[in-house]
């Protein structure tokens, strides 16, 4: 009988230690994670980077090198110029390596679709421009965790499509020309202006979250 009685005894105790099965969901709700997009594309002059990377005008100065994208130089983490001619430069946006972090914290692809007729030059400029991969905690160059590298418009979103197999509706562009929402009309990729209240250009951490909250509506997610 008291075997009986200790044994009935150690089951209540343990039966009192466990949650109850509505606490268990609780903690498995509170750790569900938020809807993301799939891929969020950026582009380059006047998004990532105040100024433009002009093909015209870089690599024109006295000691040129002859690729243009081998002008370009690094001042610091925010300034970039031409070595010929210090008069042409970018300066990139504070937010930008955050950002670019919280889109591979997220498991989203990162890709490029800048309107920059030199890819070369822009690549160059990515190089130069570094954040903290989420996967190894180790800081690298932006344009090594870009998994799709395009010129954006219409069709190079359709290959993006293909390659990545991602619904349209799943993909954020964030860029600074108004021109470029024809992608949300045309194919349903998520459009986000990259310019403040004041029609200034340039990305930041504000105008990503604004993507974001206009994605997620555009799912049925908030």
């Amino acid at each position: 009988m008291f075997e009986v009685t200790f044994i009935l005894k150690a089951v209540a105790l343990v039966l009192n230690l466990l949650p109850s099965t509505s606490s268990q969901i609780a903690v498995v709700c509170s750790t569900h994670t938020m809807p993301y997009p799939k891929i969020v594309a950026l582009d380059c002059d006047y998004t990532i980077w105040h100024g433009h990377l002009d093909q015209t005008k870089w690599g024109k100065g006295p000691g040129a090198r002859s690729k243009l994208q081998d002008n370009i130089e690094f001042v610091d983490h925010h300034y970039l110029r031409d070595k010929s001619d210090h008069h042409n430069k970018i300066r990139v946006n504070m937010d930008v390596t955050k950002v670019v972090y919280d889109i591979l914290k997220h498991g989203a692809k990162l890709a490029i679709v800048s309107r920059n007729g030199s890819v070369a030059m822009c690549n160059r400029a990515l190089y130069y421009i570094k954040t903290t991969n989420p996967a190894t905690g180790m800081e690298e160059s932006i344009i090594k965790l870009v998994s799709y590298n395009e010129v954006v418009n219409v069709n190079h979103f359709k290959r993006i499509h293909g390659w990545s197999k991602c619904d349209y509706s799943d993909m954020l562009l964030i860029d600074d020309d108004r021109h470029n929402a024809c992608v949300e009309r045309d194919l349903g990729v998520k459009f986000q202006l990259a310019r403040d209240s004041n029609d200034k250009k340039g990305l930041t951490w504000e105008i990503y979250q604004q993507g974001l909250h206009a994605w997620k509506k555009s799912k049925g997610y908030a």
